[in-house]
């Protein structure tokens, strides 16, 4: 053992060979000593060599990951990048997969190490406003080996709404959808447009006839949506008289979405009246790999059963003797 001149931390010393060049570096350590420890000299190209991960000393773990864990930048063409302590061990780099988040469904891509480096490629474009995860399972390093990693992480892919969507029937455009998000506060705002007396779309004439208002939350998950249609009392649309056509509310957790409602008008044409009416609660359920396997909304269960790489749907109609779902 040998002490830090610096701070008087010991520090385990091990001599590392990169090609002919013998190294003393601290093992165990991201960053060795600025001076000579104890009558052992450093180089002056250690630093450069330890950072290309060249060298084999010290603990074997994942040191960054672009796009950053958490982060909510990438893109639907985005190379998936993660940087280790050590160089990896080719081999061991069949463990590492890009999965969506929910489904848990493997994402194909071409997977590359180079060194500290692990590359992960799509080779399909990534969905926007969407969860990933990288699972790595039992990478190692290169020898001497340490004992196999494994981690996960997630990221998300960035909204991308477009500002204008026209919808056509038998090849005229019969609807335009206005989109305006605001990420500061999570909102998507959606206006509705119809041709308006010349029958052409796109016109001064086009008549606004529902506008949608959506709430994300930090997680990116659309928690709530409210459709409103004519203009209330005050004659003005886009105000908070105009007549509601439905809500949604969803809930989440970290396994997925948990439960959805809808709340209708009924009769009368009118929201929050007495003949209002919701559709029964879906509730959906996860395995501990947080796998979907299904949901209940009250009146159905469907179940969902992956074996072989298939999917099986059942279904249930009755909750049986005890009168409790699942």
């Amino acid at each position: 053992m040998s002490r830090d001149l610096h701070s008087g931390r010991k520090l385990l010393l091990s001599t590392c060979t990169i090609g002919t060049i013998a190294l003393a570096t601290a093992c165990g350590v991201e960053q060795a000593p600025e001076e000579p420890v104890a009558g052992r000299h450093e180089l002056p190209n250690w630093q450069n060599a330890a950072q290309s991960g060249e060298y084999h000393c010290g603990k074997f773990y994942l040191v960054h990951m672009d796009p950053a864990p958490e982060s909510k930048t990438a893109t639907p063409l985005s190379t998936i990048t993660l940087k280790f302590s050590r160089a990896v061990d080719p081999s061991t780099t069949g463990g590492v997969v890009l999965r969506e988040r929910e489904s848990k469904r493997i994402v194909p891509a071409n997977v590359t190490s180079n060194g500290v480096f692990v590359h992960i490629t799509p080779l399909r474009p990534l969905n926007h406003n969407y969860r990933y995860t990288v699972d790595v399972d039992q990478i190692e390093a290169q020898s001497p080996h340490t004992d196999p990693l494994d981690v996960t992480k997630r990221f998300f892919t960035a909204p991308n709404f477009p500002d204008l969507y026209i919808r056509y029937k038998n090849g005229l455009a019969v609807r335009e959808h206005d989109f305006m998000w605001t990420p500061s506060t999570g909102e998507l705002r959606v206006d509705h447009f119809v041709p308006g007396p010349d029958g052409i779309l796109q016109t001064t004439d086009d008549v606004q006839d529902t506008w949608v208002l959506s709430q994300y939350d930090t997680e990116q998950d659309n928690v709530y949506t409210i459709v409103r249609g004519e203009p209330g009392p005050d004659g003005i649309y886009e105000t908070a008289d105009d007549a509601v056509v439905y809500e949604r509310t969803l809930s989440f957790d970290a396994r997925g979405e948990t439960s959805r409602s809808h709340l209708y008008f009924g009769p009368d044409m009118q929201m929050g009246t007495g003949d209002d009416y919701t559709t029964p609660l879906q509730s959906r359920y996860y395995d501990n790999d947080d796998v979907y396997l299904g949901r209940c909304d009250g009146n159905i269960c469907t179940q969902y059963v992956y074996y072989a790489g298939e999917t099986h749907v059942l279904t249930y109609d009755d909750p049986g003797p005890d009168g409790v779902w699942r």
